[in-house]
This record gives structure tokens, C-alpha cells and sequence, in this order.
């Protein structure tokens, strides 16, 4: 592996209130480095998958402010051990120390300590991702929020108080991040790629209606009228000179802090004026917009776009796609569609190289041809980014057969008692449903060939002459078909009774 990036390692949690005791190992062996690397973490409900992308996140925070402070802050309970790289440097993070004897495994808490290539770090040295990326479409998900002082975490979930301001934040969110991308060519060429992903048209429409048209949307505006609308408000609205709008401070904090931008404004608004167009054939009401593909204003005025809707002056604004020519807004498009669309325009925005990016499962509500292409698509767009970690939560077996080992790994989180974690061995790239199902997830479908195949091999086993007979490999086998999840069979299905007679057969397997 090349590990001049940031790559997670190991992280040994101990005495953990969700875990007890876990070791997850992200990488073993050499990886090629010429795309992103992933991490995909598959298990059942319950094993935690979520809380192990939060306790992630955590630990990074602490480091951030371990690296301010040289103390540790303690995010969580339990005692743990976690080594990533950044930039070829091994980093150790550890608040215990642990030793094997014959009575089992011994952990001592110490003081939290950051190692460097295995010597003490000092404060200055420590190394933080570049950009720390958390996302999801669950309003459940475990991810922190709010973290204002964590400058490297962005939060790109939907978790919001309301439904209706879910929706406008949202939207709102994914236009600023669109407007943050708008000056690279090649975030424009990405964004075709994720549109065509969904089988969109080359087309993304932003639109916005404007307020006060008959005052602040004129081709003759001055300067003082402006002003004026804010510092006098009385005498523009219906409100008392003792009740002014909310936008009064935020012209006051811009007439103090970027009194430059206001002439700007004026000037878009006289702009916006020759721009606008009816919603329909003699309607009072009128909007301006573009399509990003087709931008009509500079990206300075895309910023000042962001600054009048600070002030009130125009909506929150409207998202428009094409497909098979058909325009249709954002809020109708599938659930999946839309968090796609979002999310994948957060990540161009605030990825950088050495970014790590948490993803908790992103197949709810995506298709399952777009689930089985996820994980390539990921790998293609962000290709510029093979410097950062993409670690992924699932339950999806479709994502699991789009891995490529030469740039994946696959963690398989069980819970037996408790949770453990493996991490599968197998390329699993290309493997089909039934093979995924049986050997990765434990769990046969009804008819699944591949059981049907291991029972094959086992009665050819059994039907060799005494003499010959390979006990061994027959134990062999049949542990294995004990360690499946056989609940996807149904109770009247046959298979279930030849494995029962089996187990009896060879109870001592």
C-alpha cells in the first residue's frame, strides 16, 4: 500500500460500552494507490456499524484538540489503541497498553499519549486528515453534528429539526456547495458524471424568485435606495420603525465588515431586472436563474447571489434536472435521487487530498443497478483523490461484488456474544449475488447454488469407499454450513432437512 495518503489502519477498542472488546484491521497486505482506497464494513443489524464511524470521528477530534492542548478530552469511555498514516508517517493514538499470558489479555489504562513512527510525539507534529467528511441520508445516523471548533470535520448529513427545514437547508446547502465547485472544470465534468449515473441529461438548473421586486429589482437602482430599503425600513414596508426584519442586522454586519460588496449588489440587482421571466405566459410572478452548465454570472456574482439571499432579498432557491428532456424540480425525484445528488455534490466541495470520507449506508432507496455501480463510481470521479480513504458502511451485497481488491478492503462485522471483525481475504469484485450471500454475508438464499454445490461436494465425499474417505474434509465442510445463517431458508424447504440429518450424522463436526 502506498501510505503517503491517509489510510486508517488498526483501532483496538477495549472495555468499550457498545464494542467491549474490538479489533478492526482497514489493510494487510500492499494495495495499488491509483485510485482511492475503500473500506467497506458489511454486518447485520446491531453489530454497530455506525457507532464505529462515529468512535472514528471522535477520535479524530480528540486528537485535534490533544494537538492544541496536549491533553485529551475524552470523547468516549473505554480504553483504545488507533494507528492510521498521513503522508508515509505512522501515527499511534492510545490510551492503553495490553499484553497477552496464559490466562488471557491484560489491559492497563495510562495516560493518552500520541506516538510518531512509534516515538512520543510532540503537540505540533501531530497529524490530522485535511478534510474529515461524514455523510448519510438517515435522520438516524450516528454522526456527530455541530462539532464548530473540529475545523477539518464537515457534517453532510440531513438530520435538521423539521421536515420543512430539512428540505430548504438541504437545498440551500447543496446550491452553496454546487457554487464552491463552479470555478473547476473539472468538478463540472464530475457533476455530468454523477448525473449520467442516474441517467439525468447534462442539465442542472438553479432558480431563484425575487422579494421587493418593485423597489430593489430595477434596472435604475441607486446605491441610496438600497441602503435606504434596510437603514428605513418603515418607510419601504409595513413594519414599525421599532420592529425591524432580521435582515436589518445582516445589512448592518455587511455595511460594517464588506461595505466594497454593496455597490456590487446594486449592480446585481440591475442585472438580475433584465434577467427575470414570468413562472407562466401573464403571470405577475417572475424568477430569474441558469443552468450551471450554461453560467450567465461571474463566480464573484455567484457569491453575492449567496449575500442577497443573506438579506432576504430573493428565495431560498429551486433545483431543476432534465431527464429524457423532461424538466422536472428536485423535491420530485425519487428519495434516493435526491440524497444522491446532494451528498455527491457536498463530497466535490469539501473533499481534499488527504481527506478521510465516512459514508453510512448509502444504498437506502438507491437502486440496486446503482448500488452494484457505487463503488466504481465513487472510485472515478474523486480518481484525483487516491491520496484519501473512503470508509463505507453497508448491508449491501451488491456493493460488495463491485470491490476491487487491487484498491478495497472488506470488513465483516459479526456478532457472537459480541462483536468481532474480520477482515475477508477474498477479491471480491465481479462475484454474483449467491456468491456474496453465502460466503461474505453467511447467509444462503433459497436454492442458493452455491449451497446446493458445498452439499454436492459433501455427498460425493461421503459416497466414496470407507477406506478412501476424507473425514477430515467432510468435518471440514460441514462446520462451515454450520456457521451459515440458514433463516433465508423457508421452513418447507428440503435443504433444511438434509442439513439437519447431516449435522446429526456429524454432530462432533
Amino acid at each position: 500500500m502506498d501510505r503517503k495518503g491517509l489510510k486508517l489502519f488498526r483501532l483496538r477498542l477495549f472495555e468499550n460500552n457498545i464494542f467491549d472488546d474490538l479489533d478492526i484491521v482497514f489493510f494487510d497486505k500492499e494495495n495499488s494507490a491509483k485510485e482511492p482506497f475503500t473500506s467497506l464494513i458489511i454486518g447485520p443489524n446491531g453489530t454497530g456499524k455506525s457507532n464505529l464511524l462515529r468512535i472514528i470521528i471522535l477520535l479524530f477530534q480528540e486528537l485535534d484538540e490533544f494537538k492544541k492542548s496536549g491533553k485529551r478530552v475524552a470523547r468516549f469511555a473505554g480504553k483504545f489503541h488507533f494507528e492510521y498514516y498521513l503522508n508515509g508517517i505512522k501515527f499511534q493514538y492510545f490510551n492503553a497498553e495490553f499484553s497477552e499470558n496464559k490466562s488471557g489479555k491484560i489491559v492497563n489504562e495510562i495516560e493518552p499519549e500520541v506516538r510518531l513512527m512509534g516515538d512520543r510525539a510532540k503537540k505540533s507534529d501531530i497529524g490530522i486528515p485535511e478534510s474529515i467528511i461524514a455523510t448519510s441520508i438517515m435522520l438516524t445516523d450516528k454522526f456527530p453534528t455541530g462539532i464548530s471548533a473540529f475545523k477539518a470535520y464537515n457534517y453532510l448529513g440531513v438530520k435538521y429539526n423539521s421536515n420543512t427545514a430539512r428540505t430548504t437547508t438541504f437545498i440551500r446547502r447543496t446550491v452553496e456547495s454546487l457554487f464552491k465547485t463552479l470555478d473547476n472544470q473539472l468538478s463540472l465534468s464530475n457533476i455530468k458524471i454523477g448525473l449520467k449515473f442516474l441517467a439525468y441529461d447534462p442539465y442542472l438548473y438553479i432558480s431563484y424568485t425575487p422579494r421587493y421586486k418593485h423597489i430593489i429589482f430595477q434596472e435604475s437602482l441607486k446605491q441610496s435606495t438600497f441602503e435606504n430599503f434596510f437603514l428605513k425600513f418603515w418607510e419601504y414596508t409595513r413594519r414599525k420603525e421599532d420592529s425591524p426584519p432580521w435582515s436589518f442586522g445582516a445589512f448592518k454586519r455587511l455595511k460594517k465588515n464588506h461595505p466594497e460588496k454593496i455597490p456590487k449588489l446594486v449592480k446585481l440587482c440591475r442585472k438580475i431586472k433584465s434577467s427575470l421571466q414570468k413562472v407562466y405566459p401573464g403571470s405577475r410572478s417572475e424568477f430569474f436563474g441558469f443552468d450551471i452548465f450554461d453560467m450567465p454570472y461571474t463566480n464573484e456574482e455567484l457569491g453575492l447571489i449567496n449575500e442577497l439571499y443573506a438579506l432576504d432579498l430573493i428565495s431560498y432557491p429551486s433545483i431543476s434536472f432534465r431527464k429524457q428532456k423532461k424538466e422536472f424540480e428536485i423535491e420530485d425525484s425519487s428519495s434516493g435521487e435526491y440524497h444522491f445528488i446532494s451528498g455527491f455534490i457536498g463530497l466535490l466541495a469539501t473533499i481534499q487530498k488527504n481527506s478521510l470520507v465516512l459514508i453510512d449506508e448509502p444504498e437506502n432507496s438507491l437502486h440496486p443497478n446503482w448500488q452494484m455501480k457505487y463503488i466504481s463510481f465513487l472510485k472515478s470521479v474523486f480518481s484525483k483523490f487516491k491520496s484519501c480513504h473512503f470508509v463505507v458502511a453497508t448491508h449491501s451485497h451488491f456493493m460488495v461484488s463491485d470491490l476491487n481488491g487491487l484498491s478495497s478492503t472488506l470488513v465483516a462485522l459479526s456478532k457472537n456474544g459480541k462483536v468481532e471483525a474480520n477482515l475477508i481475504p477474498s477479491n471480491t469484485y465481479g462475484w454474483s449475488a449467491e456468491e456474496i450471500l453465502l460466503n461474505v454475508f453467511q447467509t444462503p438464499s433459497t436454492r442458493n447454488f452455491y449451497l446446493s454445490e458445498e452439499l454436492g461436494e459433501i455427498f460425493r465425499l461421503i459416497s466414496e469407499e470407507p477406506s478412501q474417505r476424507n473425514l477430515a474434509e467432510i468435518k471440514k465442510r460441514i462446520t462451515k454450513l454450520k456457521q451459515l445463517d440458514l433463516s433465508g431458508l423457508s421452513k418447507e424447504d428440503p435443504l433444511k432437512d438434509v442439513l439437519s440429518e447431516l449435522f446429526k450424522k456429524f454432530s462432533n463436526a
